[in-house]
């Protein structure tokens, strides 16, 4: 078939006919573009709507099939151009609006969410920082005085039990590096998290699942919510128990302190002491009887001989008659102690955890032959829930009742 020639006409509804019509659309599309580039004016007249195509030469008479190709190609490098001459001229693009597409380098202002929406078996969305640079990958802002609103919200809806909303990795050797940072200069809190399942927080590090940094100097004020955790300068954690009621009652706060600095109770490197609650029993229970016949947990058969030791165990002791036991992990227990039918004419008892040297100490002293007396004392654990009692001099009956322990 022979190329039409430059005198050819084009008429309505034919193929160059449609080819004009597109050129137009594609021109127009061409003059938005340019007014994009940082003000710049437009390359071309801008054309509010495609109208008629036009079906002559400028140079006479009407279009033909070539002069119809070098005025696409004419279009198509003009797009170029405007495209390169914003990449080249580091020129910012206005901000997109609702329906707009999102372009890397370019802010996006919308009244409509954004939404990504993939089949792909990792992410709907990847967002990569390549410099080694302090930079952040992605920076979520939140403005607005509206109570109750996230600068980011995740939910998933997956069954699966491996699924994640937010998945954020940091692959950085720097210590100082996090994976999320979270600020809030307002009254609110940084990071809120609930579950309708077992579990809104799991956390877990090589070194520590979480570290709290000491925010104050001198602990909690009279203000705060239940289950609010502080610390203050001394390494003193506070955990709220009852929330405060503003003008009415303040905040009430329960301290868990740390041992005596340069303390080291032997437990496991690097220990510097326990710190716990102490338990009282719901009733005390004799955990040990020296004399034939009584009732004990555990029942001797006579006075315990001077510079003997008489180990009591204590963990998972079931008292006489049923009840609460002290439970395996306590660290330390309160017993009341009694020494009776001493021997004469005077001697010591002395306890102390099991396994550790003799101690240069008493818990109870007499005089006497034949005497009754008691004490109430604190003791610590060994790994396996003993300690050791130890008689000096003379011979005693011992009873060891179970008043608490610590744990």
């Amino acid at each position: 078939m022979a190329e039409s020639s430059p005198t050819e006409s084009s008429p309505a509804g034919s193929p160059d006919a449609a080819l004009l019509d597109r050129i137009a659309e594609l021109e127009a599309a061409v003059a938005r573009l340019t007014e994009h580039i940082d003000g710049a004016p437009p390359r071309h007249p801008p054309v509010d709507s495609p109208g008629p195509a036009p079906t002559t030469d400028p140079r006479g008479g009407p279009l033909g099939r070539r002069a119809l190709l070098g005025r696409l190609g004419g279009v198509a490098a003009v797009g170029a151009g405007a495209a390169l001459g914003a990449a080249s001229l580091g020129a910012t693009p206005a901000a997109a609006a609702n329906f707009d597409p999102v372009l890397a380098g370019t802010d996006v202002t919308s009244t409509n969410p954004t939404s990504f929406d993939t089949t792909s078996a990792f992410a709907s969305m990847i967002v990569k920082h390549q410099l080694n640079t302090s930079a952040t990958a992605l920076y979520v802002g939140r403005g607005g005085t509206t109570n109750n609103g996230q600068a980011i919200y995740c939910n998933s809806d997956s069954n699966h039990e491996d699924a994640s909303s937010l998945d954020v990795r940091m692959s950085s050797n720097q210590a100082k590096g996090s994976a999320v940072y979270a600020y809030n200069n307002g009254s609110g809190v940084a990071i809120e998290a609930k579950s309708v399942g077992p579990t809104a927080i799991s956390a877990s590090g090589a070194r520590a699942g979480l570290r709290l940094d000491p925010l104050t100097a001198t602990g909690p004020s009279t203000g705060g919510a239940k289950g609010e955790l502080r610390m203050d300068s001394k390494v003193s954690l506070y955990v709220c128990t009852a929330e405060a009621i503003p003008t009415i009652v303040n905040a009430t706060w329960r301290r868990v302190t740390t041992a005596a600095p340069g303390y080291d109770n032997g437990q496991h490197p690097g220990s510097v002491g326990s710190s716990g609650s102490l338990n009282l029993m719901a009733s005390p229970f004799r955990v040990y009887d020296s004399r034939p016949g009584q009732s004990a947990s555990v029942v001797g058969t006579g006075k315990l001989q001077p510079s003997t030791n008489l180990d009591i165990a204590v963990t998972n002791v079931a008292p006489v008659g049923g009840g609460p036991r002290v439970p395996v992990g306590a660290i330390g227990v309160m017993v009341g102690l009694t020494v009776t039918s001493t021997g004469g004419p005077g001697g010591y008892l002395k306890a102390f955890p099991t396994g550790v040297a003799v101690p240069n100490t008493s818990v109870i002293n007499w005089f006497g032959a034949n005497q009754n007396l008691a004490v109430t004392t604190i003791v610590r654990l060994d790994a396996s829930g003993r300690f050791t009692l130890r008689a000096g001099t003379a011979p005693t009956d011992v009873v060891v009742d179970v008043v608490g322990f610590l744990f």
